[in-house]
């Protein structure tokens, strides 16, 4: 894990609260895994005191492909964020 900097004027939430949203969304994922359709994720996110939490299960069997999902995901991420 890394330290992530913030942009000026960029806030790091006070709640310690759990998002459901993301609890669900991480069950759901929990749930595709142990039904065995989830074979592998690479992800990222944030916790509560602005560290960077990364996980990898890089199992597949082209890098390459899963590079291109990668990029995939970036743009998608930046289309919905713009």
């Amino acid at each position: 894990m890394g330290t992530i900097k913030l942009l000026p004027g960029a806030q790091i939430p006070d709640n310690e609260a759990p998002d459901e949203g993301l609890v669900g969304i991480c069950r759901q994922l929990l749930e595709m895994a142990e039904s065995g359709k989830l074979r592998n994720i690479i992800g990222c996110g944030f916790m509560s005191d602005g560290s960077k939490a990364a996980v990898w299960c890089d199992t597949h069997d082209s890098y390459l492909e899963q590079l291109g999902a990668l990029r995939q995901l970036e743009q998608d991420y930046i289309d919905r964020h713009r």
